[in-house]
């Protein structure tokens, strides 16, 4: 049987066939690295990840927030890099406490940022093209920026920004549907019913998701704690960085690609398996049944479709190469 995984490249595969080898032909001799600009949850580590695999061993992703992460537990370990950041920002000792106690609450300074940046650079295999994820998402790194773009430029790179919008109404159900097993740490979501075994409590007649796994004996998924916190600071984010893609948009017009990963319904004539799809919960005479409706929403008064990121790549690879040419 045909994985999800395998429907969604093979059906990739037969949309952008000519694009798809014209990109790899691209990346055999050349160097490429786009910048996604883009809000959390719209779904750039799927879009990424897709990538990879259509292009294996071709690009190597730089991830603000993973290395901050990376960097914090290395700095929890006793590690060397507490020290080469001291040697870097000499009487700058807060620079270690910002790692060591990371949260999403503030930003980076960004001379920290760009040391982490440069030392991932370093670390990188040669040759490669590169994905730079969380970077930049706030007006004050856009000079670190213009220094990371000529540098890349000088070194024979392609240099690209990707926007990729969802809408509003979309992105919140995302934020609020997924589910975390406290035991274990898998994720679930509500809305595909993925990552868990759906339940009912009749008594407050919710549905709930339980892990899965048999170690975890049925544990009840919830909210991640502090989710509501998480979600206001995520707003605060959310504006800084389209203000941000706006700056970049300007300073970069031709460099720059803007696509949405939704599409009014009127406008929608492809294929359904380009469309995401919902599972719509009932409980019925004691059972739990499940029915696949198509996904939509209201952006700017229009009704839309959510698409599925197998309806999204085609887009992203189409754009990606009429920008190389």
């Amino acid at each position: 049987m045909t994985s999800e995984a395998e429907r969604t490249l093979n059906f990739i595969n037969s949309k952008v066939p000519e694009e798809i080898a014209q990109l790899g032909s691209f990346l055999a001799t050349g160097k490429l690295a786009v910048f996604l600009i883009t809000r959390k949850n719209v779904g750039k580590g799927t879009y990424i990840g897709l990538l990879n695999q259509l292009f294996p061993s071709h690009f190597t992703t730089i991830s603000a927030g993973d290395l901050v992460r990376n960097a914090s537990k290395e700095i929890q370990n006793g590690d060397d890099l507490e020290s080469a950041i001291k040697n870097a920002f000499p009487g700058k000792l807060e620079y270690i406490e910002i790692i060591r106690n990371f949260s999403l609450k503030r930003l980076l300074p960004t001379e920290l940022i760009e040391f982490l940046i440069e030392r991932a650079l370093k670390q990188s295999p040669a040759g490669r093209s590169l994905f730079i994820d969380g970077f930049p998402r706030a007006p004050e790194q856009l000079i670190f920026t213009k220094k990371f773009v000529d540098q890349l430029i000088s070194e024979g790179f392609k240099v690209l920004f990707l926007q990729i919008e969802l809408a509003d109404e979309i992105l919140v159900e995302r934020r609020g549907s997924r589910r975390i097993c406290p035991r274990c740490g898998t994720i679930g979501n509500m809305t595909g019913i993925k990552g868990g075994r759906v339940d009912y409590n009749p008594e407050t007649a919710e549905f709930f998701l339980r892990c899965e796994k048999a170690e975890c004996a049925g544990e009840i998924m919830t909210r991640k704690v502090g989710y509501l916190e998480e979600t206001e600071e995520l707003k605060t984010r959310d504006d800084l960085l389209l203000k941000t893609a706006e700056m970049i948009q300007a300073k970069y017009p031709d460099n720059f690609i803007f696509l949405r990963s939704d599409l009014p319904v009127e406008s929608f004539h492809g294929d359904e398996e380009e469309l995401n799809h919902l599972t719509r919960l009932s409980y019925e005479n004691g059972e739990i049944r499940q029915n696949e409706e198509r996904k939509t929403a209201f952006h700017e008064g229009r009704e839309v479709f959510e698409l599925h990121p197998r309806g999204v790549l085609p887009i992203i690879i189409k754009e990606i190469v009429k920008n190389l040419q």
